[in-house]
């Protein structure tokens, strides 16, 4: 485990997470990539991604018992590669975890005080109407918007449908923002004809 921490520290390994979005939710390892393993159809799928990615390969996931063949056929792949337990991962000092929530329009509206919302639609879908109050920042440019955010507070992250917002929170969880993201976004919102800007 001591070569696996120093390379996570390093940045010196690429990180799958294999467990189900849910549990990637609750808490993952910074910057690691959700891909949830479903079926052997996984493997044909990130093949080509684990084969030549030029640094090491760490799979992370949570039932190791459930998944005997796994080891076998990701050797098959690519013979550097390593699996982990997610639960063993964390539990090294030096590991960081980061997490975040999914909230919907309900939520939002009756907690509204309670949240920061950031928009990450682009320009031209704010003319559609934004939240009142809302930071307008497309999710493109939320890199360099990190110095104007807060992390002692909470983010609600709102894009269309659920989706850039989701990725737009995993980017913020990862470098230390508490924060969630609306499912089913603006879409919801405007359903329920609640006044915006």
């Amino acid at each position: 485990m001591d070569n696996i921490t120093s390379l996570i520290k390093n940045g010196n390994v690429n990180i799958i997470d294999i467990r189900p979005f849910e549990e990637y939710l609750k808490g993952h390892i910074p910057d690691s990539v959700l891909a949830p393993y479903t079926s052997d159809q996984w493997f044909h799928e990130l093949s080509d991604f684990i084969k030549h990615s030029p640094k090491k390969i760490l799979i992370v996931t949570d039932k190791l018992q459930v998944l005997p063949s796994f080891k076998e056929k990701l050797s098959g792949i690519r013979a550097d590669s390593e699996v982990v337990q997610y639960s063993e991962l964390i539990k090294l000092e030096a590991i960081s975890e980061a997490s975040l929530g999914e909230i919907d329009v309900d939520t939002l509206i009756s907690d509204q005080d309670k949240w920061n919302i950031i928009d990450v639609r682009e320009p031209f879908e704010w003319t559609t109407g934004v939240i009142p109050e809302a930071m307008m920042i497309s999710m493109n440019d939320i890199p360099n918007n990190l110095p104007s955010l807060d992390k002692t507070k909470k983010y609600a992250v709102v894009c269309e449908h659920g989706n850039r917002s989701l990725y737009a929170a995993i980017y913020l969880a990862d470098r230390g923002f508490k924060v969630a993201s609306v499912r089913d976004g603006m879409a919801s919102y405007r359903m329920k004809k609640i006044p915006m800007d």
